[in-house]
């Protein structure tokens, strides 16, 4: 399925916000969601429900964890948001892993000549 592309620009600023809450209260958590299992309409496989171990765990309202791009809104494009929700929060981890790859010291480390 492809999503409409009126959602591209309501759904990065969403995830954005939710990158930024996660940031705050869960500092490293891209190191805790497995790209392999994420599943953005599953509780325990959306984003949330990877770092604190249920999507109805955490301390949002419905209606934060849609503005903070966690869950999709209800309705007729639920599954098509689901698809794009899944794809940015996939890209932002991936980002993000590849930046803290490249910023790894080599080990062993090099010695000065």
């Amino acid at each position: 399925m492809t999503a409409p592309t009126h959602l591209a620009g309501d759904l990065p600023i969403r995830v954005g916000r939710g990158v930024a809450w996660l940031d705050q209260h869960h500092p490293g958590w891209h190191d805790l969601v497995n790209l392999r299992e994420l599943d953005m309409d599953d509780s325990c496989g959306c984003v949330l429900g990877q770092v604190i171990g249920d999507f109805w765990a955490a301390p949002l309202t419905w209606a934060e964890a849609v503005s903070h791009g966690f869950q999709a809104r209800n309705g007729e494009e639920f599954d098509a948001e689901v698809e794009v929700l899944d794809r940015l929060w996939r890209d932002v981890i991936e980002e993000r892993l590849d930046a803290a790859d490249q910023a790894a010291p080599l080990w062993p480390p090099e010695r000065p000549s």
